[in-house]
């Protein structure tokens, strides 16, 4: 806030360190967490839908991160949050 204020930085620069920071992490967890599962559960034996799956772990992890920023930029304090 008091870099925004003191317009040390522009908006679009925050926005985008803050996610090329957190993508390798909402890609990695649930990749990991896709390639233990996967065999475990004993799905399908297919590369494709193998793909598909980890498809659909990150990209639902990507929008539960963009959700919780989004939460968290739309409250004016923790406690409302």
């Amino acid at each position: 806030m008091r870099e925004q204020i003191a317009h040390c930085y522009p908006l679009s620069a925050y926005f985008c360190a803050k996610v090329a920071s957190e993508v390798p992490v909402a890609v990695l967890l649930p990749a990991i967490f896709g390639s233990i599962v996967y065999p475990a559960l004993r799905l399908q034996r297919s590369w494709k839908k193998f793909f598909s799956f980890m498809l659909i772990l990150v990209l639902n992890a990507l929008a539960a991160t963009s959700l919780g920023l989004a939460v968290s930029a739309a409250s004016p304090s923790i406690q409302v949050a």
